[in-house]
């Protein structure tokens, strides 16, 4: 497809130009990985304080009290805890957007070329099924990382490491969890990977033929930059509901075979009572194996909290550990979440909370993305064409010495 483009182009201009070489895909990954990377860890804080506020139903976003909240945070636990989590991001996010930019690019040719889908539908089709590509491959990632950003506190959250962390969770909550709010992940993912690069894409065309260029590669940085911003803006403000309800999904700490049975069943002690009822000869046996283990879990937390008010004070003892706590019954669905948060939270201070934050952040993240992953593979095509000239004259020269050398020994 971009050879394609890259040709067509050039033959409308009726210039001349040498046709940039098409990329492999481990280039188009590389691209994509440094791209996700590089937008991802510059606006990490944003994103991080963001997230505070989406998993927090007692908290009311401004811009006033995130920028005390950060503070507090930094007071608390130093400046780069800002970017906790970051590590994890990487480690998801360098797959994610190598697979997004590189899958774009294959369903995008597959489309145009094989289905025969005119340019609009095709980029819209082509970015919403890339997104939700990278989304089930890297989402157990995504999920351990809003886990990390969500929690403020001296305190390791689980083991040390991510594969200790994932095992933690698998052994706590069921394997299954690792993929809790993959569906309103997938159906957030699929409008908004969709719109951004459709309109990002539709957006580069329209400038290429205004200034009459070649090459998408001529595009000035500043009009790359802007496209990318406003696909970003406009792709994350149609979707934010569901990126809400996401996150929240993402850090409810109950099994899932508990949260299905309290979401069918009667209510469940917030202890995590679980009572297994065997009836025979009208004799009633109530096991409380598990109300003794969920004691002995309290205990151990108040221990610690205890241990750490004796040796620092209050203050670290209250920055121990503050995740916020969810009742996962709310969450069981994509329509009962929205339904219970704008029900309790309203519409804006609920469903849209912290979307003026994302203005911030949306526009910022897709245009560094964006132009990043041209510029990576604008740069990689010019060395292979480089390169290329390079061997030809080299090659060139050979030939020259050689035909010398046979008119001087005739």
């Amino acid at each position: 497809a971009e050879s394609a483009k890259s040709s067509a182009s050039a033959g409308a201009s009726g210039v001349g130009m040498p046709q940039l070489p098409p990329l492999e895909q481990y280039e188009k990954l590389l691209a994509g990985g440094i791209a996700g990377a590089c937008a991802k860890t510059l606006t990490a804080p944003l994103d991080r304080v963001k997230l505070l506020y989406q998993v927090d139903p007692s908290k009311a976003f401004s811009f006033g009290d995130a920028m005390r909240r950060s503070s507090k945070i930094v007071a608390e636990t130093g400046v780069l805890s800002l970017w906790r989590g970051n590590g994890l991001a990487m480690i998801h996010v360098i797959p994610y957007g190598a697979l997004v930019y590189m899958t774009f690019d294959n369903y995008h040719t597959f489309l145009v070329d094989t289905a025969q889908l005119s340019p609009m539908p095709a980029r819209f089709l082509a970015g919403s099924a890339a997104g939700a590509t990278a989304t089930m491959v890297a989402y157990p990632l995504d999920l351990l990382r809003a886990r990390f950003m969500a929690h403020v506190g001296r305190n390791e959250k689980y083991a040390p490491g991510i594969f200790g962390a994932l095992s933690d969770i698998q052994k706590r909550e069921g394997l299954g969890t690792l993929w809790r709010g993959l569906n309103p992940t997938l159906v957030g993912i699929v409008p908004y990977a969709g719109i951004s690069f459709c309109l990002f894409e539709t957006a580069k065309v329209s400038v290429r033929d205004f200034l009459a260029l070649s090459t998408d590669a001529e595009i000035p940085t500043a009009i790359r930059l802007s496209a990318g911003a406003l696909a970003g803006m406009i792709a994350q403000s149609v979707t934010y509901p569901l990126h809400v309800v996401r996150r929240r999904m993402q850090v409810i700490e109950e099994p899932l075979a508990l949260v299905t049975f309290k979401s069918a069943a009667a209510p469940v002690a917030a202890s995590g009572v679980a009572r297994t009822s065997v009836t025979a000869a009208g004799t009633t046996v109530v096991t409380a194996a598990a109300t003794a283990a969920a004691a002995a879990t309290a205990a151990a937390q108040a221990s610690v909290a205890a241990t750490a008010a004796a040796i620092s004070g209050p203050s670290v003892a209250a920055a121990a550990s503050r995740t916020p706590k969810l009742a996962a019954k709310h969450y069981t669905s994509i329509g009962r979440a929205i339904m219970h948060i704008a029900k309790t939270e309203g519409v804006y201070n609920g469903l849209f909370k912290g979307l003026m934050l994302t203005w911030v952040k949306a526009p910022l993240t897709t245009a560094i993305g964006f132009t990043m992953n041209d510029w990576v593979k604008e740069t990689l095509r010019t060395r292979r064409l480089g390169a290329a000239a390079a061997a030809g004259a080299a090659a060139g020269a050979v030939m020259a010495g050689g035909a010398g050398r046979g008119n001087a020994e005739a």
